[in-house]
């Protein structure tokens, strides 16, 4: 079963039980999933770009929840990392 935007409160608990690889494997492949389908929508034509808003806006959710939940959970590679691809996607 793919990860989703559903499974995103797995990776908080995950670090809220200190099982802070896992956490981090979960996110890893939810901002991944989420950056392969923003690369995606950025790659189809201007004109499709009313239908896929709320799509895309739910990715960026996405990873600004990432970026939040690794940010309190003080695993600033991960953040980093997801922070810098992000700023690169939206600017």
């Amino acid at each position: 079963m793919p990860l989703t935007f559903d499974s995103f409160p797995a990776v908080e608990q995950y670090f809220v039980a200190g099982a802070n690889e896992k956490g981090i494997a979960f996110a890893k492949v939810l901002a991944n999933n989420s950056f392969a389908m923003l690369e995606y929508y950025l790659s189809l034509p201007p004109n499709m770009a009313a239908y896929i808003q709320n799509d895309r806006s739910r990715e960026i959710a996405m990873l600004q929840n990432i970026r939040y939940i690794t940010k309190m959970y003080n695993q600033e590679e991960l953040f980093n990392e997801v922070d810098s691809r992000l700023k690169i996607l939206t600017e």
